[in-house]
C-alpha cells in the first residue's frame, strides 16, 4: 500500500497505511483533525482517496480472512472511517 503523505506547518507526516490500520477511532478522528487543520498546505481530496482506499483494502482482506466477531467488530469500526471520509469530500 503507498504511504500517505500530509504536510504541516512545521514539517511533514507520513502515514504508513499497512501499519496503521485498523486503528482506534479516536487515532483516526485525530488524523482526520489533522488533515482539516493543514488542509491549505494538502490536496485534502487526494489525501481522502488514499486513505479510502487503505481501509477499502483493509475491509476486504478482514472480510476475506476472518469470519470471527472480532474481525466484524474491526470491519464495522472501518466501515465507519469510510463515512467520516465522506465529510472531507467536496
Amino acid at each position: 500500500m503507498k504511504n500517505i503523505y500530509i504536510k504541516t506547518e512545521h514539517g511533514h507526516m507520513i502515514i504508513y497505511a499497512d501499519q496503521f490500520f485498523p486503528c482506534s477511532q479516536k487515532r483516526f478522528k485525530k488524523l482526520l483533525s489533522i488533515i482539516k487543520e493543514f488542509s491549505y498546505l494538502n490536496n485534502v481530496q487526494e489525501i481522502s482517496e488514499q486513505l479510502t482506499e487503505a481501509i477499502t483494502k483493509q475491509l476486504e482482506y478482514l472480510e476475506w480472512r476472518y469470519k470471527t466477531k472480532k474481525s466484524q467488530k474491526e470491519i464495522s469500526v472501518l466501515k465507519k472511517f469510510l463515512e467520516m471520509l465522506e465529510s472531507l469530500k467536496v
